[in-house]
């Protein structure tokens, strides 16, 4: 495995959508590139994502989908972008991901925490694992 990254429990409200952000960096601590990940043309199909309830470890929504470029609306970049979209530290992202929890099995719902488990797969380092933790805040009215 070329990487693991797991985020701090962070949270969003019932109904909203989750913005993933990460800085991909492999084992050499070079940035990851989108011509590093497996597909044809580099990126197709790349990408991996399995969202899992805590409450039953149930999975609550997968997706494969592919690394494409941030600035045609994708979810990558090969260089390190440290826009509005960052609030962590230096140096920022390269990876930012939208997951509309509409579109879960089950709806996500208020007090259940849920494992967002991404996987790159990559043509030389092996896959390279994002996890990140999130806790659904009830509405009220919902």
């Amino acid at each position: 495995m070329a990487a693991t990254l797991v985020k701090a429990t962070t949270d969003f409200y019932e109904g909203g959508d989750v913005w993933n952000l990460a800085m991909i960096l492999l084992p050499s601590q070079a940035a990851l590139q989108i011509s590093d990940c497996t597909g044809a043309p580099a990126g197709t199909d790349a990408l991996l994502l399995n969202v899992y309830d805590t409450a039953g470890e149930a999975l609550a929504y997968t997706r494969t989908s592919s690394i494409t470029a941030i600035s045609g609306g994708g979810n990558f970049s090969n260089t390190t972008l440290a826009d509005s979209w960052w609030t962590g530290p230096p140096p920022g992202y390269n990876f930012r991901d939208r997951v509309q929890t509409s579109l879960f099995t089950t709806v996500a719902q208020g007090g259940h925490t849920y494992i967002f488990e991404y996987t790159i797969s990559t043509t030389i380092h092996g896959p390279v694992v994002g996890v990140y933790y999130w806790n659904c805040v009830p509405v009220r009215g919902a």
